[in-house]
């Protein structure tokens, strides 16, 4: 006698197996999405990676501004640190693989590892951003990926 189940349950054992490299894909697919949400919503609000503001521009900061290498983004006195002079930083950002279980996120610009010695885990997602890559990016394109797996 045939088990009715056995081909699904074999193709949910191979799911759970190929569970990592189908995130790492969906990661790679929406990278762009993921960095914008560390430069937009992390970085350029001052934050590091506990969601605390690092610190903000003095009011000597707009002295600092050679009128030949002008700022991308405003360096108002009082404002919280935007990470963004020249755009290097956020130009250069990129997602690393450690292993198909983990990333992370970092800049190849010249800057980045001064930033990050001077002021903390400044590329890594907070605890809410991380969430929100998972609810919004990786969890709904994983369950279609398993549906489609098991039904075509």
């Amino acid at each position: 006698m045939v088990d009715v189940l056995e081909p699904y349950v074999q193709e949910i054992a191979d799911i759970k197996q190929q569970l990592p490299k189908i995130l790492r894909d969906i990661l790679i697919r929406h990278r762009d999405e993921v960095l914008n949400i560390l430069r937009d919503e992390q970085l350029a609000e001052g934050k590091d990676s506990k969601g605390k503001i690092i610190g903000k521009y003095s009011k000597n900061t707009p002295s600092y501004i050679d009128p030949n290498n002008e700022p991308r983004q405003d360096k108002i006195p009082g404002a919280p640190y935007n990470f963004e002079w020249t755009g290097g930083l956020f130009d250069n950002m990129y997602l690393h693989f450690e292993d198909l279980k983990s990333y992370s996120l970092f800049s190849a610009d010249e800057k980045a590892k001064f930033l990050e010695k001077q002021y903390g885990d400044i590329f890594t997602l907070t605890k809410e951003n991380n969430e929100r890559v998972n609810n919004e990016i990786l969890r709904p394109e994983m369950y279609d990926e398993i549906i489609k797996r098991l039904f075509e």
